[in-house]
């Protein structure tokens, strides 16, 4: 395996971008020997934290969309859920709301909601506490 590196920047302006382009002139920089990189390992630490990152990147984009849903069911749900949902701040949102007990006697669109809005919001302290794991359980780099 063999690293490239990109294409002389004069040569390629003169053609333009190119994704075929591209790999051939990759493929002749191999084959001429102008290309004489060695391949990254997919080892060490900076391959670990990458690998970690992706986890951690994964689990804040989760985090939003359950967070952004929740809100939204607060604003629209029942007034009963509206008004205890009103003043809590964001970051105190899913906990809040994680301790809500859904009825099943009770008004069906109650019930459900609250059900719905409990689920994010466990949701959303599990992937926080998942969150926390990747950082503290990491090796120190």
């Amino acid at each position: 395996m063999i690293e490239v590196d990109r294409p002389n920047r004069q040569a390629r302006r003169r053609h333009g971008k190119s994704n075929p382009i591209d790999a051939i002139e990759a493929a002749r920089a191999a084959l001429s020997g102008r290309a004489d990189g060695v391949a990254k390992a997919a080892d060490g630490n900076s391959e670990a934290i990458g690998v970690l990152m992706v986890a951690f990147r994964s689990g804040r984009e989760a985090h939003t969309r359950c967070l952004n849903q929740l809100r939204r069911l607060g604003f629209c749900g029942p007034a009963e859920l509206r008004e205890r949902c009103r003043d809590v701040r964001v970051d105190a949102l899913a906990q809040t709301v994680a301790g809500l007990r859904p009825n099943p006697a009770g008004d069906v669109v109650m019930f459900a909601t609250t059900l719905a809005m409990q689920t994010l919001a466990r949701r959303v302290l599990d992937i926080d506490a998942d969150s926390v794991r990747l950082h503290d359980d990491s090796p120190g780099w």
